[in-house]
C-alpha cells in the first residue's frame, strides 16, 4: 500500500481502492478481525455509556463467508440498509465509538467521479485516519465532538500500519473550538444555501462578502484588510 508522494493532490474516492485492499489484506491476516451483521440487528446492541453492549450472531461468522459478504455488497446484490460490515473491537469498551463500529454500508446512488465502480463505502470514522495516512498528511484538524472519535482514529491508524513503527509518520487528528463571527455565516451547509436558492451571486459574490476563500479573494483586498 504505497503512500501518496508529499504535495500531491488526490481526490479521496481515489483512495477506495487502497482502503478496500487494506480490509482485504486485514481479513485474510487477522482471524475474526472483521464480521458481517444485518443493519436491523445493530440496533439497540451497543448498551449504554455504563451498561456494555450485545455481541451480534454474526459477529463470530467465518472470515471466509465475511469476505463473500461484502463482494456481494460491492457488486449491488446487496440492497442498501439490508447489510453493513462492522469492526469487532469491544462491545463493553467505555467507548461507545468501539463497540464495533459500523466501518462499511451500502450506497447505490452513482458517484459524480466513478460512477457505479463502487457500491460498498467506508464510513467517515474509519476512512479518516487511513486517508490522512495514505496522503501524508500530519495534523488532522477537527471540531471538538471528534474528541471521543480519537482514540478509534488512532486504531485505524494503528491497523493500517499493521503494527508496524507506529510511530513513525503517522497522523495526528487535533480538535479545536469552532471560531464564529459576529453577522458571518460560517456553516458550509448554510452558505450552500444561500448559493442554491440564488440568494447570492454565487461562491464568489464580492458584495455579501461570503465566508469562502473565493469570495474573499474576489473583494481584491489584502490579507490583512480581510482579517
Amino acid at each position: 500500500m504505497a503512500r501518496i508522494p508529499v504535495g500531491k493532490r488526490i481526490l479521496c474516492i481515489r483512495l477506495l481502492p487502497a482502503i478496500m485492499g487494506f480490509r482485504r489484506q486485514s481479513d485474510k491476516g487477522r482471524k475474526g478481525l472483521y464480521r458481517r451483521t444485518e443493519l436491523r440487528t445493530n440496533r439497540g446492541t451497543k448498551g449504554t455509556p455504563t451498561q456494555p453492549g450485545t455481541e451480534s450472531p454474526y459477529r463470530n461468522r467465518p472470515i471466509e463467508e465475511s469476505l463473500e459478504l461484502f463482494n456481494k455488497m460491492n457488486s449491488g446484490e446487496i440492497e442498501e440498509g439490508k447489510m453493513v460490515l462492522r469492526a469487532k473491537i469491544d462491545m463493553a469498551s467505555p467507548n461507545m465509538h468501539f463497540r464495533d463500529p459500523i466501518i462499511y454500508r451500502v450506497v447505490k446512488t452513482p458517484h459524480h467521479r466513478t460512477g457505479e465502480t463502487w457500491k460498498a463505502y467506508p464510513m467517515y470514522d474509519f476512512a479518516h485516519g487511513q486517508s490522512d495516512y495514505f496522503e501524508g498528511v500530519t495534523h488532522s484538524l477537527c471540531t471538538l465532538e471528534f474528541v471521543p472519535h480519537r482514540p478509534l482514529y488512532d486504531l485505524f491508524v494503528d491497523w493500517v500500519k499493521e503494527g508496524k513503527d507506529l510511530d513513525d509518520n503517522r497522523p495526528h487528528q487535533y480538535e479545536f473550538n469552532k471560531l464564529n463571527l459576529n453577522y458571518t455565516l460560517m456553516s458550509k451547509r448554510n452558505l450552500l444555501i444561500l448559493v442554491k436558492e440564488h440568494l447570492v451571486n454565487g461562491w464568489d459574490d464580492p458584495v455579501c462578502r461570503l465566508s469562502a476563500v473565493s469570495a474573499v479573494a474576489a473583494t481584491r483586498l489584502s490579507p490583512s484588510a480581510n482579517l
